[in-house]
């Protein structure tokens, strides 16, 4: 995939080779989900043998169930971008679509919320653009995605539990009890986060004692009072914490540039939906293979509708 991105121009001759690519993590995911053990056999030969106790983790070769989740997330959209935008043959559309309810699938097994909420910002994206061009398709196309989520995640009491302690309605519907408008306020706890609310909340003390030039970069590590903590799971506060303000600064000028050639070269939103997953996690810090993925991802789908 590498010697695609950075190598070879001819994407149209040889993107099979990546969309493969693709299609085999998904399928690794996809049998960790039925036949985790002897899946797992296969991961040794991959970065994900690190975590190999972590029997409940779907990695799918990337390292973990988080980082495989919003991978699942650009590729859903990607399909859908790619099934809107192009005209492509019926074999394409087959194999985009097979793919699409593939990583749909995989993603919400997997029980990453970073899947859901990554998912979400991008198909209300991808909605902002085509509503006023195909209002009946995008509409239908979004019912239908939310109420086949809702149908997969409240028929598997594993994902429940993962899902509901940030969303706690999902837990009621689960098990048929009445729903309050309270149970459909996002939660954003201790628990609710995985522990990253005390990073973050650990974050903005050191950025309070350094605030203009920070504590130099990759020095987190080096200062935290959480052992083993790579980062602070919030690219955007890491930044801040390593950069300061004025790094920060720099950081949403680039950002700025890259939305502006994102939406020049017409994947605008799935651009969106990458940055809005490094809100719960700084890949960035530690997975080549996210950086590649997503790379890849988004030089596919740079055509205009």
């Amino acid at each position: 995939m590498s010697w695609l991105i950075f190598q070879y121009h001819n994407k149209q001759k040889h993107s099979w080779i990546g969309w493969s690519l693709i299609l085999f993590l998904t399928l690794v995911a996809l049998w960790q989900i039925f036949d985790m053990s002897y899946s797992k056999n296969l991961t040794q030969y991959f970065v994900a043998y690190d975590i190999y106790s972590y029997s409940s983790y779907i990695n799918s070769l990337t390292r973990n169930r988080t980082i495989y989740g919003v991978i699942a997330a650009i590729i859903l959209l990607v399909c859908l971008k790619l099934l809107f935008s192009s005209k492509i043959s019926t074999t394409a559309k087959l194999f985009f679509i097979t793919l699409a309810i593939l990583s749909l699938y995989t993603g919400i097994m997997g029980a990453s919320r970073n899947f859901i909420f990554t998912l979400g910002i991008g198909l209300l994206a991808m909605s902002f653009k085509n509503v006023l061009k195909f209002p009946k398709t995008t509409i239908s196309l979004l019912l239908i995605s939310i109420i086949g989520i809702h149908l997969l995640v409240i028929n598997n009491h594993r994902v429940v539990a993962q899902y509901s302690r940030t969303l706690p309605y999902l837990a009621k519907l689960s098990n048929n009890q009445n729903l309050s408008i309270q149970d459909f306020i996002p939660k954003i706890t201790y628990r609710a986060t995985s522990g990253r609310s005390k990073l973050w909340q650990e974050g903005v003390l050191i950025l309070k004692q350094n605030p203009w030039m920070g504590i130099g970069a990759g020095s987190y590590r080096l200062s935290t009072k959480y052992k083993g903590q790579l980062n602070l799971h919030n690219y955007y506060l890491q930044v801040l914490v390593d950069s300061g303000i004025i790094g920060f600064i720099s950081l949403i000028l680039l950002l700025a540039l890259l939305l502006k050639r994102a939406y020049n070269a017409g994947n605008l939103t799935i651009l969106i939906a990458i940055l809005s997953s490094l809100i719960f996690d700084n890949y960035l810090d530690y997975s080549m293979g996210w950086v590649l993925c997503m790379v890849w991802l988004l030089k596919v789908s740079a055509a205009k509708s």
